[in-house]
């Protein structure tokens, strides 16, 4: 270990232990402030820094924060500077949260939020929120779009709300989801393996048509951006599943009653077939509960997203929690 990297970790151990002494997330705002404005970086003031992230966890793991405002405040406190998938996802999370609680600021930051994740997994960023320096990796900081009708919704959520009012539902998308409802209301475990081949080409048509559709919307009710994200739920990569998420959000932001568990499920099933552990705890390998990552995730959260505590969740279908 070099003399620098050495005196980083026994600053940042020294003041993770000082600032684990910070009774509420309002000390712990005001400590973040008092080293942002005080003067330039120094080796001992980055080290500072990076511990309040696992100050924010430790707030998180208490189950301290409790309003859109408190989850709202924490995300902002996130330090994300190197862009890791710890601190990105830790963000990210709070935010939604916050957003889902029905937080105006968390509404207007979850596009920069979700982009800041998703280019932390190696992956484009979808609404363009984050900038290159002027002539530094540009090419990392390309925009994968989204379709209109997720735009028209997340980069400006209270425009949204106004033209959504009176907007009638979409017929064709309401059959769409009747027919990807109706296929799962039997037992899979009865099905052969022709009949199963056959629903997953049905699925993939759906997805297919849905996909379509979407290129020529601007916009659509909650209800319509909750069927879409549902058939996208069904589909078979992370691609699929960061859709479904995004059109989930759109429904959040809409109607959070309407949207928010969806974005729960998508969240980790997305997770689940990115290789990462699942958050919440909705997803299932056949009828056993996958494992769950907790770290800096709680039962707070679940319910802000319409889950039950994790300890409530069953952890085999049909034997109860």
């Amino acid at each position: 270990m070099r003399l620098y990297q050495f005196f980083i970790l026994t600053t940042s151990l020294t003041w993770s232990m000082a600032v684990g002494q910070v009774g509420s997330l309002s000390e712990l705002e005001n400590t973040v402030k008092s080293l942002q404005s005080s003067g330039e970086w120094s080796m001992e003031k980055g080290a500072k820094l990076a511990a309040v992230n696992g100050e924010i966890l430790k707030i998180v793991t208490a189950d301290t924060l409790k309003s859109s405002e408190d989850f709202m405040t924490a995300a902002r406190l996130v330090q994300y500077d190197r862009g890791g998938l710890s601190e990105c996802r830790l963000r990210y999370e709070l935010t939604l949260t916050a957003m889902a609680l029905g937080n105006d600021e968390a509404a207007r930051a979850i596009a920069s939020s979700w982009d800041q994740f998703l280019m932390s997994t190696g992956r484009r960023q979808h609404f363009g929120t984050q900038k290159a320096l002027e002539g530094l990796q540009a090419d990392k900081y390309k925009v994968q779009a989204p379709v209109t009708c997720v735009q028209t919704v997340l980069l400006n959520p209270e425009e949204a709300r106004k033209l959504v009012k009176n907007l009638e539902g979409n017929d064709e998308l309401r059959r769409l989801v009747e027919e990807d409802q109706k296929v799962r209301q039997g037992d899979w475990s009865k099905l052969t393996q022709e009949q199963l081949i056959a629903i997953s080409r049905e699925d993939d048509a759906r997805r297919a048509r849905l996909r379509s559709m979407l290129a020529d919307i601007k916009i659509m009710t909650a209800q319509d951006y909750q069927d879409a994200a549902l058939i996208m739920q069904h589909g078979c990569w992370w691609d699929d599943f960061a859709l479904a998420h995004e059109l989930a959000l759109c429904a959040t932001l809409l109607d959070p009653a309407i949207g928010r568990q969806l974005a729960a499920l998508s969240y980790d099933r997305m997770l689940e077939y990115g290789g990462y552990l699942q958050r919440v705890g909705t997803q299932y390998h056949g009828r056993t509960l996958a494992e769950v990552d907790s770290v800096g995730f709680n039962d707070t959260m679940r319910k802000a997203l319409g889950r039950k505590p994790l300890g409530e969740v069953e952890k085999v279908l049909g034997s109860g929690p």
